[in-house]
C-alpha cells in the first residue's frame, strides 16, 4: 500500500517477505551523509598548511522535464553528490573521486499506467534508480603547452527492480589553454557496459573535440568575459551498430557570477544495420549564477526531430560546493 507519510510498503514477488521503503529514512540518511562530508572537508581544509592534498565536496538537486510533441517523455528529480581528493605535485596531479546520483523517474508512472501496470510495489521499484561512480585521475603538464589526462572510472548502476549493471570508462585526453584566449581539448573514451541480469555486454568508443576562444582574458572590462565555444562528439555502439554525432556551437558571456550561453545543436544518428538516419536540430540555452558556495542553474534545449516533432528539455537545479 501507499503511505505518503511514512513511506511505501509492499510485498516481494515471492509473496512472503514484506519490505518497507521509508522515504523519510532515505532523506535522513542522505542529509547525514552530506553533513558528515561537509564537516570532513571543512576540518581537513582548515589544516591546509599541513596537508599536501586538495579536497572538494559538492551536493545538489536537479529536476528535468521533457516533451516530444504533446507527449511527456522525461520527468525526473535527482540528488547528486561528488567528492574529490587530489594531490598536486609539480607538473603532475593525482586524484580520487566518488560520485552518487539518486534519481526518481516520475515519467514511469505514466508509462506504467499506459501499460496497464497498477501494482504500487512494481511502480515504486521502477521509479527509483541509483548510480555510484568511483575513479582515479592523472594529469600531466608539459610546459605551458599541453595537459595530458589519463583517467579511469567505474559506475555501479542499481535498479530497484533487482537489475544491476556496471560501466567502466578508461579515457585519454589532451588539452591546451593559452593566455591569448584560445583553448582546445581532445578526449577519447572507451565505454564498457556489463549487465548481470540479463547478461549483456556493450563496448562503445567515443571521441570529443572542444575548441574555443575567450575574449577579454587579459584586457578589457573587469570581471567580464565573452567567448566562442564549439564541441563535437562522435560515438559508436558496437552492439547496435549505431554511429552518433553531436555538434554544439555557441556564444557565452560571463560577468561576475552570471554565466549565459546560447548556441546551435545538431545530433545525427545512423543505424548501419537498417540504414535509418535520425536527426535533431535546434537551440541550446543555459543561464547559471554562482555566489560563493552556491550555484543555481537552468538549461533549455529545443530541437526539431526527423519526425517533424518539436522536442523540449528543461533542466533546473542548484549545487552547494565546498573545498579549496
Amino acid at each position: 500500500m501507499l503511505n505518503h507519510e511514512n513511506g511505501i510498503e509492499y510485498k516481494n514477488t515471492d509473496g512472503n517477505k514484506s519490505v518497507n521503503i521509508k522515504c523519510t529514512d532515505i532523506k535522513t540518511k542522505l542529509m547525514v551523509i552530506i553533513t558528515t562530508l561537509l564537516i570532513l572537508v571543512t576540518v581537513l581544509n582548515a589544516e591546509e598548511k599541513k596537508l599536501p592534498v586538495k579536497l572538494d565536496f559538492s551536493a545538489g538537486h536537479l529536476f528535468t522535464y521533457g516533451t516530444v510533441g504533446n507527449q511527456t517523455n522525461e520527468m525526473y528529480s535527482a540528488i547528486e553528490m561528488a567528492f574529490n581528493l587530489s594531490v598536486p605535485v609539480s607538473f603532475y596531479k593525482f586524484s580520487l573521486f566518488a560520485n552518487d546520483y539518486f534519481e526518481s523517474d516520475f515519467n514511469v508512472l505514466n508509462d506504467s499506467l499506459n501499460d496497464g501496470v497498477t501494482d504500487p510495489a512494481l511502480i515504486v521499484q521502477k521509479i527509483l534508480f541509483n548510480r555510484m561512480t568511483f575513479g582515479i585521475g592523472n594529469r600531466f603538464r608539459i610546459g605551458r603547452a599541453v595537459d595530458i589526462s589519463a583517467d579511469f572510472s567505474t559506475d555501479i548502476n542499481i535498479l530497484f527492480t533487482g537489475n544491476t549493471s556496471f560501466s567502466f570508462y578508461p579515457s585519454l585526453g589532451l588539452k591546451g589553454d593559452y593566455v591569448s584566449g584560445f583553448y582546445w581539448s581532445i578526449q577519447g573514451v572507451f565505454t564498457g557496459y556489463l549487465s548481470l541480469n540479463p547478461e549483456l555486454y556493450q563496448f562503445n568508443p567515443e571521441g570529443v573535440l572542444n575548441a574555443g576562444y575567450e575574449f577579454f582574458r587579459t584586457y578589457g572590462p573587469v570581471n567580464f568575459k565573452f567567448g566562442l565555444d564549439s564541441v563535437n562528439t562522435i560515438a559508436y555502439s558496437i552492439d547496435t551498430k549505431l554511429i552518433s554525432s553531436t555538434m554544439k556551437h555557441g556564444l557565452y558571456i560571463l560577468y561576475k557570477g552570471l554565466y549565459a550561453y546560447t548556441g546551435f545543436v545538431n545530433t545525427i544518428d545512423y543505424y548501419q544495420t537498417t540504414g535509418i538516419l535520425y536527426s535533431e536540430t535546434g537551440v541550446n540555452i543555459s543561464i547559471d549564477y554562482f555566489y560563493k558556495f552556491i550555484t543555481v542553474y537552468t538549461e533549455y534545449t529545443g530541437v526539431l526531430t526527423s519526425n517533424e516533432l518539436w522536442k523540449n528539455t528543461i533542466t533546473a537545479g542548484f549545487k552547494f560546493s565546498v573545498g579549496r
